[in-house]
């Protein structure tokens, strides 16, 4: 009897313990701030960030190549720089690249600007210097996607 006594005792000490070890929510894909998760990923983006000045929105997803693919690609640098292009696994296109600069101006805005755009594959068209001033975007998490929506311009 002090034997089961024992177990039984050993038992309520144990088993709670080892139940909320169990518990701890694992870390989901989106959680971390985004400025950690904008620099560690590369993502793809349904259109190239900064090539249109009127584009409201922007929708990214991880990059996580499987095979071959064609589509928008984009980066944010540790120093403040992102780039956007275009990208086909068969070389034969149109290719279009977008360079320039990030800040944030608080944990859920992100502001850009763009410097350059870049063209090269069948395109004949020079680069273009834009320099534009930095445009705002609010970020938003919708599933697995991350949402850039446009807030209107920003001052250098």
């Amino acid at each position: 009897m002090r034997t089961l006594a024992t177990i039984l005792l050993l038992l309520t000490i144990l088993l709670p313990a080892s139940m909320s070890h169990s518990q701890i929510p694992s870390k989901k894909p989106m959680d971390t701030s985004f400025s950690e998760m904008l620099v560690k990923d590369k993502w793809v983006s349904d259109a190239i960030v900064g090539l249109n000045p009127r584009t409201k929105t922007y929708k990214l997803t991880r990059y996580a190549p499987k095979g071959k693919f064609a589509g928008n690609i984009t980066a944010f640098s540790e120093d403040s720089f992102f780039h956007s292009h275009y990208t086909s696994w068969c070389g034969n296109d149109y290719f279009t690249a977008v360079s320039g600069k990030y800040k944030f101006l608080d944990g859920n805005k992100i502001a850009i600007a763009v410097e350059t755009v870049s063209y090269s594959g069948e395109w004949t068209k020079p680069t273009e210097q834009r320099k534009t001033n930095y445009v705002a975007f609010a970020l938003s998490i919708v599933g697995d996607t991350l949402v850039l929506t446009r807030q209107g311009p920003q001052r250098k």
